[in-house]
């Protein structure tokens, strides 16, 4: 799954995302970017808007609504293990790239 797929996924309905913590353990949370679910409400997880001048606009991190904390939080992509309970590889990659190798490879056959 990339990135842009996720975004297609939170934009259209509520996702349901599986992330490991740096303890190792699991969390899951539903997430959307779809008004229709936050609406104006205010956030009761102390984040900011993610378009707010305080938000974080780290490479590799969503800010997504999760629909049971009521509230904005931050979705590391390279930690996501399932989304609709369908398992990643290894996160979900920030950004789409060929390795130079791969590219070489291609160009051989």
């Amino acid at each position: 799954m990339t990135k842009q797929e996720l975004l297609d996924k939170l934009y259209e309905n509520t996702v349901q995302v599986v992330f490991s913590i740096r303890d190792g353990s699991t969390r899951q949370v539903n997430v959307t970017l779809n008004n229709q679910y936050i609406g104006d409400r205010e956030s009761l997880t102390g984040r900011p808007h993610p378009t707010s001048k305080y938000a974080s606009k780290k490479t590799g991190v969503l800010i997504v609504w999760d629909t049971i904390a009521d509230g904005w939080i931050q979705l590391r992509l390279d930690r996501v293990t399932k989304v609709n309970g369908e398992a990643t590889r290894n996160g979900i990659p920030d950004y789409q790239h060929t390795s130079f190798f791969t590219s070489i490879l291609a160009s051989w056959k």
